[in-house]
């Protein structure tokens, strides 16, 4: 029991603190700067796992992008559970592009696995980093079969999370060897 109140204390304490950073004059400013230079808007369906957090390992700061989570990244872009967050997100890209200039959405899907020990994989695919990349892989053929695949207005993208050294690894449609960043 005094685990579980220490693991609750820590939670409780690290939310305030992320809440503090999000709302201090710093973070509003560097947030309205990166989106008055990056006209794009970003929507992220990825694992609950706690290590994949796209904003740190992207630099991208937090309120920027919209994060889904599910077990294993797992969704479906037609479930009624799913679909009308994508459309929100769709439409919101749409009506940013005529009143601000938003340029595209890009939509990220994700997958992650530990290069040190298979085991500290994502427990959503049993560990399996081949079946957890093929998954996100049909995620974003998902939306571009519905979105189209000249990215006019919602630009999928798939990158892979390496957990150990938070790095990650973009996947590009036209080549088999993904490039790593």
């Amino acid at each position: 029991m005094k685990k579980q109140n220490e693991n609750t204390r820590f939670l409780i304490d690290h939310n305030k603190k992320q809440s503090e950073l999000y709302q201090s004059p710093d973070e509003v400013v560097r947030r309205e700067e990166y989106l008055r230079v990056h006209k794009t808007e970003i929507m992220v369906p990825k694992c609950m796992d706690g290590r994949v957090n796209v904003p740190l390992i992207t630099g991208i700061p937090m309120g920027i992008i919209a994060p889904y989570r599910s077990m294993g990244a797992r969704f479906e872009i037609g479930s009624p559970s799913f679909a009308p967050h994508v459309r929100r997100f769709y439409e919101h890209v749409r009506d940013q592009r005529i009143e601000n200039g938003v340029a595209c959405g890009i939509v990220v899907t994700t997958y992650h696995y530990s290069k040190g020990d298979t085991h500290r994989g994502c427990k959503g695919f049993a560990c399996d980093t081949a079946a957890a990349r093929e998954y996100a892989r049909k995620l974003k053929e998902e939306f571009e079969e519905v979105y189209g695949k000249s990215h006019t207005l919602i630009y999928p993208i798939q990158i892979g999370i390496e957990t150990e050294e938070l790095r990650r690894v973009v996947l590009r449609s036209r080549s088999p060897t993904p490039a790593r960043t």
